[in-house]
């Protein structure tokens, strides 16, 4: 009888560590190469309660998953402190275990967007999307070139990639080294992802991409009518 009892009582602790390694499992597909979720201060919130909610269901359910019988009052007793052992530790564990995951590893990721527009003299639309990056555009008929900007490029360390009237580029980036650090393999690099959208659609086998000078990225191609 208590054998059967006690795989009862495992049972309920084993169906919301199910929940939460689960929940786990979507979180890291979910975020995967993206902004990190346990950076969000909203995102944290949410989770604590999660894990208090789940810890809390592995208390009750055996209240009512476990039959009554002449042996209640040890069962009632004993079975739900069991649960919250097994499920509280592992959930915690798992916060822990994402959290370091997620704010730890040799790429983070940066997604922006062209603002402040301006224009200069050689006929390049001049955007600023950060304090230390620059994006510049100039169409000569169909043939667009992007130049991006930024003294922290690694020389021939980015791709690009087009999506319908899209162009986007990846560039690995140095980290800034705070003063008085010093630079070393254990600093995480950042990668730059910036997607800049054109007037027309892009013809992808047009699409070149080159490190003409150092911390400039030069894109070219052809687009439809501007």
């Amino acid at each position: 009888m208590a054998t059967e009892t006690d795989g009862k009582a495992t049972g309920c602790a084993l169906l919301p560590t199910t929940v939460m390694v689960q929940t786990g499992a979507t979180i890291a597909k979910k975020y995967d190469g993206d902004e990190k979720p346990f950076r969000n201060r909203k995102f944290i919130i949410f989770f604590v309660i999660l894990v208090v909610v789940l810890a809390i269901l592995a208390m009750l359910l055996p209240m009512y998953l476990i039959p009554i019988s002449t042996h209640g009052e040890q069962i009632f007793h004993h079975s739900p402190p069991m649960c919250f052992g097994d499920i509280f530790p592992q959930s915690l564990g798992l916060l822990v275990v994402l959290a370091y995951s997620s704010n730890t590893g040799r790429t983070t990721h940066k997604k922006m967007s062209n603002v402040d527009q301006t224009y200069t003299d050689d006929g390049y639309k001049r955007s600023s999307i950060s304090d230390n990056i620059d994006v510049k555009t100039k169409f000569d008929g169909d043939v667009f070139t992007l130049l991006i900007e930024s003294q922290a490029f690694k020389k021939d360390q980015f791709r690009v990639k087009v999506e319908e009237t899209k162009v986007i580029i990846e560039a690995a980036m140095k980290k800034k080294v705070n003063e008085g650090e010093k630079d070393n393999e254990d600093q995480v690099d950042e990668t730059l992802t910036y997607e800049h959208a054109l007037p027309g659609k892009v013809d992808p086998k047009s699409v070149k991409c080159e490190y003409p000078a150092d911390g400039t990225v030069r894109v070219t191609g052809k687009c439809g009518s501007k």
